[in-house]
């Protein structure tokens, strides 16, 4: 498919029987879609990838500030709000929320 959007339609239209793509992505564009009702989000994990922030190369107190402030986001329930607002009606996972945990590590 040329672009998330246009697989997702394609499923909806039964174009196609299934579409794979990051699941944050697909999460997203379900949310967004008009015919959500009809598709369904796996259980299934067929990869598992990880998120980066670039930074500028050698900014160590960028890094430091960056990773306290995310850990400390993490920390409190606040990046549960930001989760429920970015993808709604879809908790999150126990992949996702293993990482809430994991990434939220103590000062």
């Amino acid at each position: 498919m040329p672009t998330h959007p246009d697989g997702v339609r394609s499923l909806s239209a039964g174009r196609v029987d299934a579409y794979f793509a990051d699941r944050g992505i697909l999460s997203y564009h379900l949310l967004n879609s008009p015919n959500r009702s009809g598709m369904k989000l796996s259980d299934q994990y067929f990869t598992f990838e990880t998120y980066a922030l670039a930074l500028p190369r050698g900014d160590e107190k960028l890094r430091l500030l960056v990773d306290a402030t995310l850990a400390e986001l993490y920390r409190t329930d606040r990046v549960k709000e930001i989760y429920a607002r970015s993808f709604g009606s879809f908790p999150p996972d126990q992949f996702t929320r293993a990482l809430f945990v994991i990434n939220g590590v103590p000062k």
